[in-house]
């Protein structure tokens, strides 16, 4: 076996630094987007007070919020991913692996609950779709990128 097939690539940690801060932004984007705009409809008196029982239809608000945050932070990863090659869906596939992860683990730490942590599909919902709307908001901010570096060659 030849040596150069004995090496294996670590990442430069130049490059490995903004991949993290890239898939945090998305996280923290989605984090913070829904937290100021549930705090806003609180405020509102739209939604009830913090740990109170709300109506489905308002579950189903929370949740279509959810998913336009998620496509947004999937669009910023992929927008923030370093330069090619590093491939910026593969970011956005991780954000997506993330946000499943702590989704699921709110739905189990929460199971058995009251009303107040929402109807069970909310949870569910939110956890089964993370990938594919992180994939959705990567998709297009990947296609804004190849079309910009494309113009600008």
């Amino acid at each position: 076996m030849s040596e150069a097939a004995t090496i294996t690539h670590t990442p430069h940690p130049r490059r490995v630094l903004p991949s993290i801060g890239a898939v945090l932004a998305g996280l923290l984007a989605n984090i913070v987007l829904v937290g100021a705009i549930e705090a806003a409809l609180r405020a509102a008196g739209i939604y009830p007070p913090m740990f109170q029982p709300m109506a489905d239809h308002l579950w189903a608000l929370a949740f279509t919020l959810r998913v336009v945050f998620a496509v947004i932070g999937g669009f910023l990863t992929a927008r923030l991913a370093p330069p090619p090659p590093s491939r910026p869906m593969r970011h956005v596939l991780v954000l997506g692996g993330v946000e499943t992860v702590l989704s699921v683990l709110f739905v189990l730490l929460n199971w058995n609950k009251g009303p107040e942590f929402g109807p069970h599909w909310f949870g569910i919902s939110v956890a089964i779709s993370c990938v594919p709307l992180a994939a959705l908001g990567g998709m297009l901010g990947a296609t804004r990128i190849a079309r910009v570096t494309h113009v600008n060659q």
